[in-house]
Order: structure tokens, then sequence, then C-alpha cells
């Protein structure tokens, strides 16, 4: 995945919202908030090792761009004097599959960045793109799962991210 990909699945998900948005004339004005478990990996190989613990937003208007935007951390750098965070900030288009169920493809740019207590800091930008599920009520909590795949600048192979947990509503 390059940057030119990235760009693509934008435009891709902006057509798709717009063509969408002329069959849908319900709008909310709402997001949704999710706290995340996630396995890393690279490859077919999974670093469990190195789960990851976050927070997702996402803007909800049905069909329609919404942005999204997570952070999180791997907390076993902790133990080597460590720390880990990653963003990803980004766009994405709701698509209500039912009433207890939304798809939400997603894509825009990530970064994560280490900080030793000894040794400083170091980052790496990169992009993304993802899709996740959301299955629920709706009303008061839902199931959240996906994957986003990450081009990092520094890293030759692409990192995907597993994340699976519970959504929150909420109403801006």
């Amino acid at each position: 995945m390059t940057i030119a990909g990235v760009v693509s699945a934008i435009l891709l998900l902006a057509a798709t919202a717009r063509e969408a948005r002329a069959q849908d004339t319900s709008r909310t004005n709402s997001g949704l908030v999710a706290f995340t478990v996630g396995i890393p990996g690279v490859a077919s190989e999974a670093m469990s090792q190195l789960f990851t613990l976050g927070i997702a937003l996402n803007g909800f208007r049905p069909n329609a761009i919404s942005p999204e935007l997570a952070v999180g951390t791997m907390p076993y750098g902790l133990a080597d004097g460590f720390a880990v965070f990653g963003m990803r900030a980004g766009l994405a288009v709701p698509a209500v599959i039912s009433e207890r169920a939304v798809l939400l493809p997603s894509a825009g740019v990530s970064g994560a960045m280490a900080i030793g207590l000894d040794a400083g800091a170091t980052a790496a930008p990169g992009a993304y793109m993802g899709i996740a599920t959301v299955i629920g009520s709706g009303r008061t909590s839902a199931f959240r799962a996906g994957v986003t795949w990450h081009h990092f600048s520094s890293i030759e192979r692409m990192v995907w991210l597993l994340e699976a947990g519970v959504v929150r509503p909420f109403r801006r």
C-alpha cells in the first residue's frame, strides 16, 4: 500500500458516499466510541505479546463521509522501559447493513511512536486502510471488530492490527 493507494481508497469512499447519500434521506449527527483490544501482526504472523489497548472514535452519518480517530498503546513495552503509542486519523463511510449492523470502511494516515526512558524516542509515520463491523442494538452498547493494514515508511512489510471491543454511541 502506498500513499496513492490510500488516496484511491479515500476517493472510492467519497464516491460511494455520494452515491448512497442520494438514496438515504435520514441523517443523524452522532458518533461511536469503542474501547478495543488488538493483536498486531506482519504477513501471516500474529504478535500477541504486543497486544494493544485503544480507543476509536467514529463520526456517524449513515452513508456519508465521517471522521475516524483512534489512539492506542502496547502495554508490553512498559516492562522493558519504553512506551509505545499508535494513532490513526482518517475518513470512514458508515454503511448501515441492518438495524443492528454497520460496516465501517476507512482510510487515512497513521503513525507509531516509541519513547524509551533512557533511549529517547522514535516515530514511524504511515498510512492505513481498514474495515470494521459494529453489531448490536446501538442504543446502549454494541460489539466492534475490525482490521486495519498500515504501511509505515520505515518498515518494508505491511503491519496489520486486528481489533475487537465494546462500542458506546454518543450524540453531538
